[in-house]
């Protein structure tokens, strides 16, 4: 029996967001930016979108294990750069896309508007700051960038998306890269990084809900969305000899499911 809408994953249309037509992005949707150059990269990273999805996690109850409909919580540079892992053919490397951003940060070509955590204040964060701060996590939900022994925290990070898409315009290219970074010779001696791509994955899972069902609570309390990320989980480190994060697996998951 088909579950009513709003018992159902369900993953809306990146396109449907505009960020576009944003005038300020978060750190993650100018990341995204610069790696893929995708609206819809850029929009899957946004809060309004995360808080449109809604995928299964498993909770505990009194009964055992099972699942319960839930949103995507915020996204994180460190998601990014775990789902990089896992994509054919980006634009560039997280690192790259890091660097490019930082730079164009510390040179005041690119300002961020942030609260300083410590006074509760809206400041533009000052760009001779850029080469002392990093990102962290140290508060759920919130996206966080620190000095050294986290002395100096800024949330809420916002950047114009005027001045981004002036200095990262067009169609990613395979690299991207600023004019201080180091030369495509000297990367080559680093060596590239394997990376994967989701067809297999989605091949897997397709074999998987083909043989086992869909997963539903109501007919089936052991046949739950956790349990598909289980076994999709052991095949990623089987098959790649990685797993992807626990929020990617889900979304990926959710994903695929909503699509039944």
């Amino acid at each position: 029996m088909t579950q009513p809408p709003e018992l159902s994953a369900f993953t809306p249309n990146p396109l449907d967001f505009a960020v576009m037509t944003y005038s300020f992005w978060s750190l993650e949707m100018t990341m995204a930016w610069i790696i893929w150059r995708d609206e819809s990269r850029v929009a899957e990273h946004s809060a309004e979108y995360r808080q449109k999805v809604r995928v299964f996690e498993e909770v505990e109850t009194p009964r055992g294990r099972t699942d319960r409909l839930t949103t995507l919580g915020l996204s994180s540079l460190s998601e990014i750069a775990d789902e990089l892992l896992f994509f054919e053919n980006p634009g560039c490397s997280y690192d790259e896309a890091k660097n490019d951003l930082w730079h164009a940060l510390g040179t005041g070509a690119l300002v961020a508007t942030a609260i300083e955590q410590a006074s509760g204040r809206v400041v533009d964060i000052p760009a001779s700051r850029w080469p002392y701060l990093a990102p962290w996590s140290g508060e759920p939900d919130r996206v966080c960038l620190a000095s050294d022994f986290h002395r100096e925290v800024f949330v809420g990070i916002k950047l114009p998306v005027l001045a981004i898409l002036k200095i990262w315009s067009g169609a990613a290219s395979s690299k991207v890269r600023n004019p201080h970074s180091s030369s495509n010779a000297s990367s080559a001696k680093r060596g590239a990084k394997i990376r994967y791509n989701w067809e297999g994955f989605t091949a897997e899972l397709a074999r998987l809900i083909e043989y086992e069902g869909t997963p539903s609570p109501s007919a089936d309390p052991k046949w739950i969305q956790a349990r598909v990320e289980e076994k999709m989980a052991k095949w990623c480190s089987i098959s790649w000899g990685k797993e992807p994060s626990s929020s990617t697996l889900r979304s990926k998951v959710s994903k695929f499911l909503a699509s039944l």
